[in-house]
């Protein structure tokens, strides 16, 4: 068998409320852990950050002349007008 000790065996680190309290007071509170609250619901701060995401990319894009036909697709649509 092998030695013991040679497993090591990671353990939760539990937290005290003194400690909690104490963390609370030296950082501050926190929406990530739980220590505060949010002032808005998480659906709405998901969206705005969606927006403004999409709102970005579509400036990126604004921009750049539109992309030429190449010749299928020349083809295709004079098909299409006859």
């Amino acid at each position: 068998m092998e030695d013991e000790s040679s497993h090591s065996i990671k353990l939760v680190n539990f937290v005290s409320e003194q400690q909690l309290d104490e963390a609370k007071r030296t950082r501050g509170e926190r929406i990530e852990d739980g220590t505060a609250q949010r002032d808005r619901p998480l659906y709405e701060i998901l969206k705005e950050n969606k927006d403004k995401k999409d709102a970005e990319f579509n400036e990126r894009f604004k921009h750049r002349p539109p992309k030429a036909l190449d010749e299928d697709e020349t083809e295709f649509l004079d098909k299409l007008e006859m």
